[in-house]
Order: C-alpha cells, then structure tokens, then sequence
C-alpha cells in the first residue's frame, strides 16, 4: 500500500521547507521513527488478516516518509500451523521513486528477521516495522515484535525488541531497548563486528559461532556463552554445551569405568573463548548400560550418567576421566534429543 503523503528524498521529488526540518532530524541514520506513535504497528478489530499501521513520519537513507492516515497491510491465508510476516516500509529508487507499506514472508519461526532488500539509491530497500504472527484459520495477526527504531541522530536508538540488532547492525550503532544500551564494536580479534552492552557482556554464540574444530564422530547440538568483561585483559565467561555422539558407541574401560581422552575429545573451542588454566568439569551424558545399539526413535533404556570431563587452556573439551560412570556412550540417531554429552562452566578467559 503506498503511502498518502509525498516522500521527498527521491531523485525529482519536490520538498518544503518543513520536509527538510523533518528530514535533518534523521539525517545520518539509516532507518528512523520520529516518535512513539510514529508507524506503529497494530492489528486491524474487525479486520480479514489485516494490520493497522499508524500515521507518523519515518525515514531511511535519505527519504522522508510521511503517513497522513492510518494505512492498512492485509496478508495471506495461512494454510496449515503459524507462519510470521514482517511489516514493512518499502523504499524503491529507479523508476517507481516511491515509498509503500507491505510484508515479507518470515517462514515458520520468529527467532530470525526473514531476508530483505537492502539496495537504497539503486533498486529497493526494506525498514522493519513489526513482525507478526498469523495460525492457520484465524483472521486475527498478532504483534510478536515492535521492529521500529525511534531517534533523531546518527547512531543513537532507542527500540523495543532486541531482534532490532539483527538489522540495526552498522559500526558504531548504539541502541537502548528497556534498561540496557547495546552497541557496535570491533571484535577482540579486530576482524569482525559484534554487539555488546554497557556491561560489556558479549553475546557471540548460538550454534557454532564460537567453536572451533568438531572431531569427527561428533556433532554440537547446543553452545552458547556469554562474557563479561570483569578488568583489563580479562572475561568471565559462562557456557553452556552439548554434544552429540554420531560415530561408533564408545564404551568405558571394564576396570575403571573412564574413557579414553583420545576418543572423546569433541571440540576444539576458538581463541578467546579458553579458560586461562585446565578445568576439570562435572558432564552429563546419555547412553545406554552395556548395550551398544544405536539410541533411535525411543527413549527406550535411556540412563543419564553423571561424570567428569574438562576444558583445557588449548580449549580442548573432552570427557575421558577416570571414575565416569561405566556406560556406554552410544551414536545417537533421535530425532527430538541429539545430546550425548552436556556441560555447564563459568571460567576466566584472557584478551
């Protein structure tokens, strides 16, 4: 739906002397509301799969948009379960040099923002503004998340949602969503970008993000750490992790019940994510007592063992000390439950 109002910024566009004092508020930044009414996003009563979008101003890469009215976004019927949609404020140069309200298919799952056009001043490019949520049969969208960011300067936001981060992501960005300030930052390494907070809390990992090599015979299922910077040169860092076992079963010694350390040694965790000294760490894994069959469609004979493991300085992670619980470790083919291995530790890491 296009917008009722002009959007000067575009090549020919015309512009008053109130556009340009509306539009010097956001210059600089790449996606801006002017304030919290400004695009809000809300669903329609009485409406057939369709939002509210309120009347304000935003902008983006040099183009002023300004909603007169309250404009309307109607989706699609969803076919089976809940499927999401981003709404957004679509910019598009080239011919068309107009400004339009629309959606973005988000697939099945409202963790990640869905791909978007981010071409300005050539093609097309696409601001956030909400993500919502529509079930199968049902008229009714719901607002997951509010996708606006509210500001008058470069590199200053304030927003509602930390999925914000995921497209707010330029150098230097600094974002207030409630109580706590993220910003854009050189990594440790110099070579990449990442956010972190006033309280210098890292988040880095989902998946494999900070793990390094994987032996062959194991697969992550889980790791995420957090680090907080405690004094120069120093991180605490706190990480969880899980394993699972996709080789051969891997039974323990007949006579001390520990494993072999050369077959279990899973991961080799990245630099700058090693304890500053080897740590013996308590593991829980999944395996089956004196049976070496695969773990498959049931629980069937599950036991969970308690042992010990460690992560070294090297950041080797391994689990093979004596006294670990005599049962085997088995390849592990469920398809709801892939952990094998599991830990928990809270350790120092320098820069």
């Amino acid at each position: 739906m296009a917008l009722p109002a002009h959007s000067p910024g575009y090549a020919g566009a015309y512009m008053f002397n109130a556009d340009w004092a509306k539009i010097q508020r956001g210059l600089g930044a790449k996606y801006w509301v002017d304030d919290l009414a400004a695009l809000k996003v809300t669903p329609k009563t009485g409406g057939t799969r369709e939002v509210n979008i309120a009347a304000g101003i935003g902008g983006g890469h040099g183009i002023l948009d300004t909603n007169d009215a309250t404009a309307t976004v109607q989706l699609p019927t969803v076919a089976s379960g809940t499927s999401y949609f981003m709404i957004v404020l679509k910019r598009t140069w080239g011919v068309t040099q107009a400004s339009t309200f629309g959606y973005i298919a988000a697939g099945t799952s409202s963790a990640t923002l869905p791909t978007r056009a981010t071409d300005p001043g050539n093609t097309a490019d696409d601001q956030p503004l909400a993500l919502v949520s529509l079930a199968s049969g049902s008229t009714n969208p719901v607002v997951v998340a509010d996708l606006r960011a509210i500001g008058h300067g470069k590199d200053e936001l304030l927003a509602f949602d930390e999925r914000v981060l995921q497209y707010i992501n330029w150098p230097g960005a600094r974002v207030t969503i409630g109580e706590k300030q993220w910003f854009r930052r050189i990594n440790i390494a110099g070579n990449a970008f990442e956010w972190a907070t006033t309280d210098n809390t890292v988040v880095l990992a989902t998946g494999t993000a900070w793990t390094g090599a994987v032996k062959a015979g194991w697969a992550i299922s889980t790791c995420v750490g957090r680090k907080v910077r405690i004094g120069p040169g120093f991180w605490l860092v706190d990480a969880f992790m899980e394993f699972q076992r996709t080789g051969a079963c891997i039974q323990p010694n007949k006579t001390t019940g520990g494993m072999t350390d050369a077959d279990t040694n899973a991961v080799q965790l990245l630099v700058g994510w090693r304890p500053t000294s080897d740590r013996r760490i308590a593991m829980a894994y999944l395996g089956k007592d004196n049976d070496t069959t695969d773990i498959a469609a049931t629980l069937v004979g599950r036991q969970d063992g308690a042992g010990f493991g460690y992560i070294s300085r090297a950041g080797t992670v391994a689990m093979g000390i004596s006294g670990t619980p005599r049962i085997n470790i088995n390849r592990n083919v469920l398809a709801t439950d892939h952990r094998s291995l599991s830990c928990t530790d809270t350790y120092f890491t320098a820069e």
